[in-house]
């Protein structure tokens, strides 16, 4: 299966996935524009301006067709298509089909197909339609049809040809509906044409206007009519309706009369349109019937917008809306953070404040703007959040506020920089301060049940109000006592907390009485909020979170949650705890946090993070000018309302949007040396190729920098390589051989697409990499090897060849001293004896005593010059058929029997060792055949064969006894014995045989190895290897 239709069927099972999830608003319809997430693609970030179009494959790539050509994004990239494999330069129209085709219109009339690697041109020079500028381009379900606006003109390609169609009317726009039918519009009708080839014809009854056509999510058409405001109405499926029942217009919603011109419907049934001047607009619920929608939602360039001369509209499978500019691209979708635009935006340095008064939320903005009064800009007006998250005016300009309390009697008290002052109406009253603090701020306000309204002033300490009249609160310590007091938070049990920074002290009474806590005490820095929950009371500072238990505190700092640093405010909704930081707003389970607290050792709970990507303002850290309380408010409807530097906003845990949708994953480029490669197919790198650069991205456009990928390549990775965000792999010392890539994602919801993309390629060896060098170098290092053991061996041989020569020449000398003295002295002995001998009568008892003696004598010394002759030096190979020829003579005495010795083979060297045993052998086989065997011929063979040496000694006497063969020897003689002894030392084979009148034979067998002096090692080794075999 091709790598590009692998990508299709991927993209193919992404789309079904967004069809069959639950549904859910991709864009919250009751939300306007200005809440959504916006951002702006400009020339800055890559992309290119004068866009007329925007489409998405079936592989998840997003196209864009401008004025300079066609591009390619994955999120993060814009590429450029090849212009040169374009018909033309200009693009007014880019339309993806179901199949993973890419249709492209130019500006300049003409259209192509891209599929894959192969692009197929229909221009009017190549058979396509005819006419200037292609606006619009629209393609079957099953792909078998296309239509084209060219020219005004409605063209259709079946069965591979192009034909015009509806010559008399021009079109304005065109949309195809779910049952394949096309639907033209213009100012003097509505007209359509049937499938697969069929006719076109006037719709009656519905009359042209200036409001284009447009598809909704199941596929049905919708417009307007020509009234102003328009009503909204649907086109019918009349695939299988005959012309003369087709019914009648079935009616929306009615819409302002500033939505006209080409209009888009997205998923959620909001109707967007743009008339390349005015921005971008929005009417909600316009498909809805009888609806009226003249509050028309608009985003221009002063809210953001890359330009007011917008293009198109489209929406992605995620469900973000993209409008194309001529100065940019910009995409919209839901924010998890909200705005709250009832409210204004961007406050001065005195910020916002509120306070929860039951379940209403006053707030105050600081928006004034004179600043010729150093006060002047602290003014600002006062809202009321009402439990159903409305929000209304209460004031419309008041000193800059800083707390909020309500006294049993229903009073509403505000506490600002300048005063104190009881809400009124539609207005308020200045209310006298403490006795000696006329002019003193007040810090804090806080309603004391049955008590009326206590206060603690700057340099005054703690009053209380009630009845009209102040008093001093004896139950806390003095001004003087605590100091410069920045905070007085209420506590859970009527408990109030005081803080100050420097120098530090942290202060709680209650009604058992007063403690102090140091810094150490707490451990997480100045404090900057208290917030009583039901079990414990959290207390944020510069270094974390606290929980206070009525005992001793509880600490998770910035240690263990890096997140925590600098908390602006705490509040607790069912099993959420949510802390608003310098970090953004942070969400925690509350009792995986009580366990942190409470055990070091526990790990640290997970913090789920709200930040700019989700929506939040860019100014997260609340201005403490104003002196809130606290910075977060859970509401009765479940929103959580936050303060920030820049605005107010909230979150509604109930309706978090999360992207449900598994990224498309590609392999876009693999570089070498900086040459890339195509990765559509499986790759074939050059030899020597050790280090490479694989690029991948991940096609979800949600939110693409929170998409995190893992990779591995096969055979070099052990497991999954965890890069984040990062969308490169790097490789280096690679060596030849097959490889298999492949990279998964996580979209910034964190669902994975475990599939992900693949790529096989391959690195050719070098000849230095290759099997045949290894081969050569293993074969070289055998030689070698082989080389270094033949010179030891020689070594070996040549040292044990001296020590040899050494002992033969002893043993000749020894020889000769044997010869010249003792064998000549007892040679002369027996002819003294002999002649003693001769003296004696014959027959007589002594004569034949002393014959006897003589000859064993005689015996005795043939025995003697045998072994002196054994000492002396081994003769060569060459002379041992001599030498057992000459034993014969010594060995076989006259009268004796016949002997002849006989040669096989070309003679060779022999080894010393092997020639002396050999000739012993064969001298001992002759002594025992001139002896014992009667026999009358006696034969010896000498045989030197490639496999050994082979000496056969043979007679055809009487034979021996058949159990003397097997047992090897008779008792008291050896013989048989000796030479057996003599063919194992030199690694011979020694066989005896003998039939009982046949004679017996000795054969001696002594491998080529042992004997023959001429074989090199080089030849054992080859035969040992297999040669022989």
């Amino acid at each position: 299966m091709s790598r590009w239709l692998r990508s299709v069927l991927s993209g193919l099972l992404a789309v079904a996935g967004v069809l069959l999830a639950p549904t859910a608003h991709a864009l919250d319809p009751t939300r306007s524009i200005l809440q959504m997430y916006h951002r702006a693609y400009t020339q800055a970030d890559g992309a290119p301006t004068d866009i007329k179009s925007v489409a998405q494959t079936a592989d998840g790539y997003i196209w864009i067709g401008a004025d300079d050509g066609l591009h390619r994004f994955d999120g993060q990239r814009f590429d450029r298509f090849p212009a040169k494999r374009l018909a033309k330069d200009s693009i007014s129209v880019v339309r993806a089909t179901h199949q993973g085709d890419l249709w492209v219109g130019y500006s300049w009339g003409g259209l192509s197909r891209i599929r894959g690697s192969q692009i197929v041109h229909y221009t009017s020079e190549q058979g396509g339609p005819s006419g200037e500028g292609t606006t619009n381009i629209l393609i079957s379900r099953d792909g078998s049809e296309a239509w084209a606006v060219v020219g005004r003109r409605l063209w259709r390609r079946t069965g591979g040809k192009w034909r015009q169609l509806l010559p008399d009317a021009q079109v304005y726009s065109a949309a195809i509906a779910r049952d394949d039918v096309v639907w033209v519009k213009n100012f003097d009708g509505v007209f359509y044409c049937r499938p697969r080839g069929g006719s076109c014809a006037r719709a009656a009854g519905y009359a042209g206007s200036g409001m284009g056509l447009a598809q909704d999510r199941a596929g049905r058409v919708w417009t307007a009519d020509v009234a102003r405001p328009g009503r909204m109405y649907r086109l019918p499926d009349i695939a299988n309706v005959p012309d003369a029942e087709i019914p009648p217009r079935e009616y929306g919603g009615t819409v302002s009369a500033r939505i006209a011109g080409p209009i888009f419907i997205d998923r959620d049934g909001s109707l967007w349109c743009v008339n390349g001047t005015s921005g971008l607009l929005r009417a909600r619920s316009a498909l809805e019937r009888g609806a009226r929608v003249m509050d028309v939602d608009a985003y221009t360039a002063a809210d953001g917008l890359t330009h007011d001369m917008a293009g198109r509209i489209f929406e992605d499978r995620e469900g973000n809306i993209w409008v194309s500019t001529k100065a940019g691209l910009d995409m919209f979708r839901s924010a998890n953070v909200v705005v709250e635009r009832a409210i204004p935006v961007g406050a001065n340095r005195f910020g916002y404040s509120a306070g929860p008064i039951g379940d209403l939320l006053y707030i105050h903005a600081s928006t004034g703007t004179d600043n010729s009064d150093p006060f002047g800009s602290a003014r600002g007006p006062l809202f009321r959040m009402l439990p159903d998250g409305s929000v209304e005016r209460v004031l419309d300009d008041i000193w800059s506020v800083q707390r909020f309390a309500r006294t049993d009697d229903g009073s509403i008290w505000m506490a600002s920089l300048w005063g104190l002052f009881r809400l009124q109406g539609k207005g308020f009253v200045d209310v006298a301060r403490p006795p000696g603090g006329e002019t003193t701020t007040i810090v804090s306000v806080l309603s004391r049940p049955g008590n009326g309204l206590w206060v603690w002033q700057r340099g005054n300490g703690a009053w209380i109000l009630n009845g009209g009249r102040w008093q001093r609160d004896a139950t806390m310590p003095s001004a003087q006592t605590l100091g410069f007091i920045q905070k007085a938070d209420p506590g859970r049990d009527g408990a109030i907390w005081t803080a100050r920074a420097d120098p530090y002290a942290l202060v709680r009474r209650d009604p058992r009485g007063l403690k102090r806590f140091s810094e150490a005490d707490v451990g997480i820095g100045p404090i900057r909020v208290v917030y009583p929950d039901r079990d414990v009371e959290y207390v944020g500072g510069e270094q974390g979170l606290a929980a206070f238990d009525g005992t001793r505190f509880h600490r998770l700092g910035t240690d263990r949650v890096p997140e925590l640093a600098r908390v602006f405010g705490v509040a607790t909704a069912g099993p959420d705890l949510w802390v608003l930081s310098a970090s953004g707003i942070l969400r925690f389970n509350r009792q995986a946090v009580a366990s942190a607290m409470r055990d070091p050792r526990a790990p640290a709970p997970t913090v789920e993070l709200f930040d700019q990507l989700d929506g939040l303002p860019a100014a997260a850290s609340p201005t403490q000018q104003s002196g809130s309380v606290n910075t977060v408010f859970p509401r009765p409807d479940g929103r959580i309302v936050f303060l920030t530097g820049a605005a107010v906003v909230w979150i509604d845990p109930a309706n978090l949007f999360r992207n449900r949708v598994p990224p498309p994953v590609a392999i876009q480029a693999l570089r070498v040396n900086g040459h890339e490669y195509d990765t559509s197919r499986d790759l074939n790198l050059p030899a020597g190729t050790n280090s490479l650069e694989i690029d991948y991205a991940s096609l979800s456009f949600v939110e693409p920098r929170r998409v995190r990928f893992r990779y591995r390549l096969g055979g070099v990775d052990d497991g999954w390589i965890d890069p984040g965000t990062r969308r490169q792999a790097f490789y280096t010392r690679l060596g030849p051989g097959t490889y298999r890539f492949q990279v998964i994602a996580a979209n910034d919801a964190g669902v994975w697409n475990k599939e992900g993309a693949t790529l096989s390629f391959t690195i050719a060896p070098t000849f230095l990499q290759s099997v045949w060098f290894k081969l050569l170098l293993a074969l070289v290092l055998a030689l070698l090897a082989w080389g270094a053991y033949a010179l030891r061996l020689r070594q070996e041989t040549a040292r044990i060849q001296g020590r040899f020569d050494a002992r033969i020449a002893e043993r000749e000398r020894i020889a000769r001293e044997l010869h010249d003295t003792l064998l000549q002295g007892f040679q002369g002995l027996m002819l003294r004896f002999q002649s003693v001998a001769n003296v004696l009568p014959a027959g007589g008892e002594a004569r034949a005593k002393l014959d006897d003696a003589l000859e064993r004598a005689d015996a005795t010394l043939v025995e003697g010059r045998e072994r002196v002759r054994e000492l002396r030096a081994p003769m060569s190979a060459v002379d041992l058929p001599q030498a057992i020829a000459d034993a014969a003579a010594e060995s076989i005495p006259e009268g004796g029997p016949r002997f002849q010795v006989m040669v096989e083979g070309r003679a060779r060297e022999l080894r010393a060792d092997a020639c002396e045993e050999a000739l012993s052998v064969a001298t001992e086989a002759l002594r025992n055949a001139a002896r014992h065997s009667g026999a009358a011929l006696v034969e010896a063979l000498v045989g030197y064969q490639r496999s050994g040496l082979t000496v056969i000694v043979l007679d055809d006497g009487k034979g021996i006894d058949p159990a003397l063969v097997n047992s090897g020897s008779r008792e008291g003689h050896y013989g048989l014995v000796g030479m057996r002894e003599r063919a194992e030392r030199i690694s011979g084979r020694l066989v005896v045989r003998s039939r009982d009148g046949a004679g017996v034979e000795v054969s001696l067998f002594i491998p080529a190895a042992r004997a023959y002096a001429d074989h090199a090692p080089r030849f054992r080794f080859w035969r040992r290897t297999g040669a022989a075999s």
